[in-house]
């Protein structure tokens, strides 16, 4: 267990009363710290029994660790990178919900009011990564939803999980996950790629046979390629039109009740649908301008342990273009270079990066 969250639960537990559990008996592996904030949370649950709110968000290389008492007081914030509060980039939501008492030191008690409060606790996300073994082998890890996930950590907002149909995960386990009780999904997520549309409706048919669907996107290139079907047979489905970080974080905003669904960047919904709804007409989407801060995160790495283990690869991106320019592609960009200025520069720092956490899994593949 890492010294910085022993030091947060210490400090916690003494304020309120109560003896840290031992963290010699909560497993937990340096592969779920470094990746997986439920694993993480789940633990630190277990040490710290006062608490009443236990959030671990954040990026990959910034989490923050937020553990909340069950009545008023204090919260305690942990950056567990061990970088003081003020360097982090808070989201805008933070400014009027939350006040660190101590900005310049890494862990600090703060202010969190109710909106605050839930605002790091929900909603519960969950991405999915659709998959058929006849169109790719060979597992890949799901560079898509790992990078939704970052972008929706780093808002601070709501707990993200992600699931990938290449290592396992099936139609019928996406549907038990959405109904957890006690942990049913708000919003739901489906990364989909050329070949999957069929594989793509059915779980749709199957969600909105739910008692409760939760908010459902729809992304990747086929889900662009056929907005105008999908939001025909799916009114009430958001269909992402480009990179969608901007849009997961609008999504969340919206959820909260601070935005319209018509402000949500990049988003098509049922207002956007054309006369003749059920034509297929190829549509090329203006691409989002990558700005440094996308093209310089490294992605959530939740799945990577397991995309490994299953003999799958990993790959960098350094571009959201593409070297192919495919005629059934809608992505405005195909074709070119899509990334920032000083991304060549940057993705050999990037790619150690990626690799530095690979000996926890048992040495480095490449």
């Amino acid at each position: 267990m890492p010294r910085s969250v022993i030091e947060a639960v210490t400090r916690f537990e003494r304020r309120h009363g109560s003896c840290p559990g031992d963290p010699a008996t909560v497993p937990c592996s340096t592969v779920d710290m470094l990746t997986t904030p439920d694993a993480l949370r789940d633990r630190v649950r277990r040490m710290a029994p006062s608490a009443g709110v236990t959030v671990v968000t954040g990026p990959v290389e910034r989490r923050l660790l937020a553990l909340g008492p069950s009545g008023p007081g204090p919260w305690l914030l942990a950056d567990l990178s061990g970088q003081p509060h003020d360097s982090r980039p808070w989201p805008a939501w933070a400014k009027d919900h939350l006040r660190v008492h101590d900005a310049h030191d890494w862990i600090s008690w703060a202010d969190v009011d109710r909106a605050g409060r839930e605002r790091l606790n929900s909603p519960r996300v969950l991405l999915v990564g659709l998959y058929k073994p006849e169109i790719f082998p060979l597992p890949r890890f799901a560079l898509g939803i790992h990078d939704l996930a970052r972008a929706a950590r780093a808002h601070l907002t709501g707990r993200i999980r992600l699931m990938d149909m290449q290592l396992g995960a099936t139609r019928e386990d996406i549907l038990t996950a959405l109904g957890d009780q006690g942990e049913a999904v708000d919003v739901l997520g489906l990364s989909a790629t050329f070949g999957q549309h069929d594989l793509l409706t059915d779980i749709l048919d199957a969600v909105h046979a739910l008692p409760r669907p939760p908010m459902i996107l729809a992304g990747g290139s086929l889900s662009a390629r056929n907005e105008q079907v999908l939001l025909s047979a799916y009114p009430d489905v958001l269909v992402g039109r480009a990179a969608g970080e901007p849009m997961i974080t609008d999504v969340l905003d919206h959820w909260h009740g601070e935005l319209d669904v018509s402000g949500i960047r990049f988003a098509g919904h049922s207002h956007h649908r054309s006369s003749t709804p059920t034509s297929v007409t190829l549509s090329r989407r203006p691409s989002i301008v990558v700005t440094e801060d996308l093209g310089h995160g490294l992605p959530e790495l939740d799945l990577l342990d397991a995309t490994l283990a299953a003999g799958g690869v990993a790959q960098l991106e350094t571009s959201r273009g593409c070297t192919s320019a495919c005629s059934f592609c809608p992505r405005g960009h195909k074709g070119s270079w899509h990334g920032t200025v000083s991304c060549p520069a940057f993705s050999g720092r990037l790619l150690m990066g990626f690799l530095r956490p690979l000996p926890a899994y048992g040495g480095t593949r490449p």
